[in-house]
């Protein structure tokens, strides 16, 4: 049966778990001495999870690594606050560890671990650039580990993922309705916006009186575009808006986040085509459309997988959670008394209890 491995420095840098400084780093509390007759293992054991059993040593660093991650993550936090994270590493870790070794434990009876163990060997050496073989020894020998250790290690660390893979996520059932149904909800992930580039001439007129006495002046610049005046010369001589220095281009840009009128005339008006007088609460304005496309939305087919696999992220929680309690109901779990309180509601009422 597999035995969780305590040296796991190397494993934990490799596998983005955060570890840690020698300063950091609290030494684990002692346990106490074992009363006559007692074997000293005995008392460092917490749980049994079926054959296989969770070690005090385990707990303390599975604690200790979880806070410092909690704290690096909260950054500054005042005395309460860190008590109250604690409190809530101590409720967590001991449920992982179970429900790591139950997964585990599965693992054992599904796969073939020695080609597992291979596998996540040669990841392992990819994925730290290691040269050969021989490196790895070396890396080995310098933590402290063997290469058992270190395929133990990966073990216990990728397993579980494998399990509930096989078991859990590939087991949701998704129907073409159900994936239609996500696509319909979710059509605007699958949308590529509208999008259109055109160029303004705007005559600041922000009342209805300075836009009466302006309307003339609009209407001949429009006429002047229209018997073929450049639109950029026009746009450099009249417009008075920041785009000017652009030849008053603008764009592309979903005609959704324009002004409604302008929007509207962007939408209706021929490419190349110069607009009749636009009036806004701004002033008057006078564009030409340069491009234009319309909204695209992938089909259902092209993205049905996408949606497939969302359907079952939603539905994973509820189907993980049943999986987990069916394996809790086929196992024989025990905790020491002592520790029992490290367990959340509702599993720990789901445990023996061994004495202290």
């Amino acid at each position: 049966m597999i035995r969780a491995m305590r040296a796991a420095t190397l494993v934990a840098l490799a596998w983005g778990v955060v570890v840690p400084s020698a300063a950091q780093q609290q030494p684990a509390p002692e346990p106490a001495p074992p009363e006559a007759g007692q074997e000293q293992l005995v008392e460092d054991i917490v749980a049994w999870v079926n054959d296989d059993v969770i070690l005090l040593s385990e707990l303390v660093e599975g604690e200790q690594q979880l806070l410092a991650s909690v704290l690096k993550d909260a950054g500054g936090v005042e005395p309460d606050e860190m008590a109250e994270k604690a409190a809530e590493v101590r409720q967590r870790v001991l449920f992982e560890l179970i429900q790591n070794r139950l997964l585990v434990q599965q693992a054992e009876r599904l796969y073939d671990l020695e080609a597992v163990k291979k596998d996540l060997i040669e990841r392992f050496i990819e994925r730290q650039g290691i040269k050969d073989e021989a490196e790895l020894d070396r890396m080995l020998e310098q933590y402290g580990m063997t290469r058992a250790d270190l395929e133990e290690r990966l073990l216990m660390n990728a397993a579980p993922g494998y399990v509930v893979e096989a078991q859990v996520t590939n087991r949701i059932g998704v129907s073409e309705q159900d994936a239609r149904a996500w696509y319909e909800a979710h059509r605007d992930r699958f949308a590529t916006p509208a999008q259109v580039t055109f160029r303004e001439l705007v005559l600041e007129a922000p009342t209805p009186e300075q836009r009466q006495a302006r309307r003339a002046e609009v209407e001949r610049i429009v006429e002047q575009a229209r018997a073929g005046t450049p639109f950029e010369d026009l746009v450099e001589q009249y417009s008075e808006a920041p785009s000017r220095a652009l030849g008053g281009k603008i764009g592309p840009v979903d005609p959704a986040d324009l002004r409604p009128e302008i929007a509207a005339a962007v939408r209706a008006l021929p490419v190349g085509e110069v607009s009749a007088p636009i009036e806004t609460d701004s002033g008057w304005h006078v564009i030409v459309v340069l491009e234009r496309s319309e909204e695209v939305v992938q089909p259902f087919e092209e993205v049905r997988e996408i949606c497939e696999n969302e359907v079952r992220r939603e539905r994973f929680g509820k189907a993980y959670d049943e999986y987990l309690s069916g394996l809790w109901n086929d196992s024989t779990i025990e905790v020491r008394a002592m520790y029992l309180d490290r367990l959340p509601e509702p599993w720990r009422s789901r445990v023996g209890v061994r004495g202290s």
